[in-house]
């Protein structure tokens, strides 16, 4: 998350503008030295109102925040009503907006997201901030080392004292496997934050949801805590494309010297990501690989069989 004044992303969408088909209405976008604003001349004229944050990676997609006056009440936000979707900067609707009535003027523009919910928007896209009267404070964008690890005081003055004990959260080898995907799973999404009837092998959402689908595979549930996320993710880079690199883990384990771990019959040596976990797409468009690991019918199809990997 950054401030659109300094998102090369934001300053790609200089000139371009999005038809809403479905309320038969045209934004327009124009860069400036505040950030990136956008006008609806069906209903505002050519008044500008700033996009003052762009949210995501970019890679899936990215969306934009603008804070409303919320005095000492709870904060409140309004959500863009147009995203960008994949590297060809592609405009459409913000996943959920479809369908949104207006029940005031500025959701004309977007959906609102207050209180605890816009708490949590920002949680998972900043390091530090909060909403006051308004305004961003204690911004620091995007996911920095103490998101994770907390703060680096004690952290520093642990190593510039050479001590053993380096006083950092989620230190390796310091936490148990459901410890480390219930805190990647706080904005990856846990279990526990859907509801029961949601997480079921025919949901292709869930291929948004990592840590959701690698609970529910064998593939963890019988590694007795070996297989955590950091098994095939170094959460300090950017996820790799290649997907030999993942092959490779899972070869690691089903290797057939490894006693009751099983090895692929159909193919032992590669694409195990391609079969069992293919991507699956969550909306037009947008493919997340599904960590619901499991054997499948092919590479749509679903064979609902938790008890084989």
């Amino acid at each position: 998350m950054t401030p659109t004044a300094d998102s090369k992303l934001a300053r790609e969408l200089d000139g371009l503008s999005y038809f809403d088909a479905e309320r038969g209405v045209t934004f327009r976008y124009h860069f400036t030295s505040e950030g990136l604003t956008a006008t609806l001349p069906e209903k505002f004229g050519e008044k500008p109102f700033l996009l003052t944050y762009v949210f995501g990676a970019g890679e899936h997609g990215a969306s934009f925040l603008s804070l409303l006056p919320s005095g000492p009440g709870e904060p409140q936000g309004i959500e863009h009503r147009v995203s960008v979707f994949g590297p060809e900067r592609r405009l459409d609707l913000t996943p959920d907006h479809a369908g949104l009535e207006v029940t005031q003027p500025v959701e004309e523009l977007g959906r609102i997201q207050k209180g605890e919910a816009l708490r949590k928007c920002l949680g998972c896209h900043t390091t530090t901030g909060k909403v006051v009267d308004g305004a961003l404070i204690d911004l620091r964008a995007n996911v920095g080392c103490e998101k994770c690890h907390g703060p680096g005081a004690r952290h520093i003055e642990a190593a510039e004292h050479k001590q053993d004990d380096l006083a950092i959260r989620f230190g390796k080898g310091k936490n148990s496997a459901n410890e480390q995907i219930r805190m990647c799973g706080t904005c990856h999404r846990h279990p526990e934050q859907l509801a029961p009837d949601e997480i079921r092998p025919d949901n292709q959402r869930l291929a948004k949801f990592q840590p959701v689908g690698l609970l529910q595979s064998a593939c963890y549930t019988r590694s007795a805590g070996k297989l955590v996320c950091t098994t095939c993710h170094d959460p300090h880079e950017h996820a790799p494309l290649e997907r030999e690199r993942y092959d490779a883990s899972c070869i690691n384990c089903h290797a057939a010297h490894r006693g009751d771990s099983l090895a692929c019959p159909v193919s032992p040596r590669e694409n195990c990501v391609t079969c069992h976990m293919p991507a699956t797409e969550v909306r037009p468009g947008t493919a997340f690989h599904d960590h619901w690991i499991r054997r499948r019918v092919d590479i749509s199809g679903i064979e609902p069989d938790r008890k084989t990997p």
